[in-house]
């Protein structure tokens, strides 16, 4: 394996699973439904910058994939581990998307529609609550390509492989499982799993093994250059 590599990898890690979740606490939960998310968006002058935070963030995940597929060469644990680093590029590039939708379309209508006044409101209203409605949409297709697929093949590739401990692979291969699954029922209208238990919890656990993989591929990496 190259040590540069997966140290590299393993510091972006560590900083892309910290930045993630402090934009996750910096910016909560959305509220549900355009008539609270609305004014919840407007009130806060720093939307833009939660979400250029999180962009940042997750942009060194893919870095942190590659570094760990990089020490994860081995059979059937090498080559998911590359299939991981493409999955959480596509998440990547998905999330953009979203995270533009929300971090800036948003809250350019909000405050329009928290400008206006008389029947221009209402108008600017509609306009809202339809890039709201559209938000739903990228959110979920964000949640299954950047925190469920990515970290459930990652998952089994280092649970498969011998350079870091089985069970850790285990653990996010199981929650990266449910978020996917979460995903996947929330898309199709059924509700199985509470978004809370599907979406925000599990996200803040990988993010934890993320830290984790991350001190752990910085340790490997000083082990391998001696």
């Amino acid at each position: 394996m190259s040590a540069i590599s997966v140290r590299l990898g393993g510091v972006c890690a560590v900083l892309g699973a910290v930045g993630y979740l402090a934009a996750g606490a910096l910016h909560r939960d959305l509220p549900s439904g355009a008539a609270n998310a609305v004014p919840h968006v407007a009130a806060h002058p720093e939307w833009h910058a939660i979400h250029l935070l999180a962009i940042l963030a997750v942009a060194l995940w893919p870095i942190a994939f590659a570094g760990l597929a990089a020490a994860l060469t081995e059979g059937w644990s090498g080559v998911l581990a590359r299939i991981a680093t493409g999955a959480v590029l596509v998440g990547f590039v998905i999330y953009v998307l979203d995270t533009a939708l929300d971090g800036y379309v948003l809250k350019v209508v909000s405050d329009a529609w928290a400008d206006a006044s008389g029947a221009g409101k209402q108008e600017a209203f509609l306009i809202a609550s339809a890039v709201y409605r559209a938000l739903q949409a990228t959110f979920v297709a964000a949640i299954i390509w950047l925190v469920g697929v990515p970290f459930l093949v990652m998952g089994l590739a280092v649970a498969l492989g011998r350079a870091f401990p089985r069970w850790l692979g285990w653990a996010a291969f199981l929650v990266g499982l449910l978020v996917t699954v979460a995903g996947i029922t929330y898309y199709l209208g059924l509700d199985v799993i509470p978004h809370l238990a599907g979406f925000v919890g599990p996200s803040g656990v990988l993010m934890i093994w993320m830290l984790v993989m991350g001190i752990l591929m910085v340790r490997s990496s000083a082990r391998a250059k001696v």
